[in-house]
């Protein structure tokens, strides 16, 4: 929990800085990184695959919705509508899929 405050303070803090350079902008990242590899090195994190399923599913969501939005702006070749919805079915029902497998085995730990 305080690895999460931590990165929501850096993220608030670096938001006000006015003359923030990308060469301070890419010290500070690369230090919290390092920050983060150390704390997870002295107090490792365990995360179900399930919980990790759930996690990478959020930009993923936020990926889809963006390509559907703008797949007639940035496409040569844009996909029909119905196409594009169809892949995001299979996408999805393999997720769930994956998901509900891994009912069985959700005690073994990433």
């Amino acid at each position: 929990m305080s690895l999460v405050i931590t990165w929501v303070l850096f993220i608030f803090l670096m938001s006000f800085f006015d003359g923030l350079e990308q060469l301070n902008f890419f010290f500070s990242s690369g230090l919290m990184l390092y920050f983060t590899f150390v704390y997870n090195r002295i107090k490792p994190t365990t995360i179900f695959p399930r919980t990790a399923i759930i996690l990478l599913l959020i930009p993923s969501i936020l990926i889809w919705y963006t390509v559907f939005i703008y797949n007639d702006f940035l496409s040569l070749t844009p996909l029909t509508n119905e196409f594009f919805i169809g892949l995001f079915f299979i996408y999805i029902y393999s997720l769930i899929y994956i998901f509900f497998k891994l009912t069985n085995i959700n005690h073994k730990r990433i």
